[in-house]
């Protein structure tokens, strides 16, 4: 019912629906219609509405909330449309796997195998919005259409924290690819 919530699981690719008898249902991907991304936050960057540094998802909902006459051109500026379909259990990822919060990650599989081990080291915005150090192991289990090159995005969960912390996601992190020392690898002959 709420244009704005619908266009934000369009940029998330899944998402829950919280039925009114208070049943969950998830939204899984499905496919897309081939069309290309356009961002709204960089769409109201260029018009000189918010910096870059001021895009969130949270703001964007804000402006979008403040300013109903503007939702349908704004949120028609984006020609990419994602199809889902309903399960009772969800997010899955690329690989087939139900993601993990905090654990799972999307990655570009150009640059980084699907199914690698990762660790991470970032500083993530507080419940205050002050940084707070994270490090964690993880795995690429996913993929994104806004996920090229170095980008890579961590599910946070379902919750309202997760979706805040989500919405902030934009700073720098530090990943490693972890990788078996094979004694090729190592320039060792192998034993038999």
């Amino acid at each position: 019912k709420d244009l704005v919530e619908v266009f934000f699981l369009q940029v998330q690719g899944s998402g829950r629906l919280v039925l009114p008898d208070g049943k969950v249902k998830h939204v899984l991907y499905a496919g897309k219609n081939g069309r290309q991304y356009v961002s709204l936050g960089k769409l109201l960057v260029d018009r000189g509405v918010m910096t870059k540094e001021e895009v969130t998802m949270q703001s964007l909902k804000k402006y979008l909330r403040d300013r109903p006459a503007q939702i349908p051109e704004l949120l028609n500026a984006n020609p990419s449309y994602v199809f889902f379909r309903l399960a009772d259990q969800g997010p899955y990822g690329a690989m087939g796997a139900l993601l993990t919060p905090m654990s799972s990650y999307a990655v570009d599989p150009a640059l980084m195998p699907l199914g690698s081990i990762l660790a991470m080291r970032a500083e993530l915005p507080g419940a205050d919005g002050a940084p707070k150090s994270f490090a964690g192991l993880g795995l690429a289990q996913d993929i994104g259409g806004a996920i090229k090159g170095n980008r890579v995005d961590l599910f946070c969960g379902s919750d309202p924290e997760a979706e805040r912390l989500a919405g902030n996601l934009k700073h720098p992190a530090a990943f490693y690819l972890l990788l078996a020392k094979t004694p090729q690898a190592a320039g060792e002959q192998a034993q038999p």
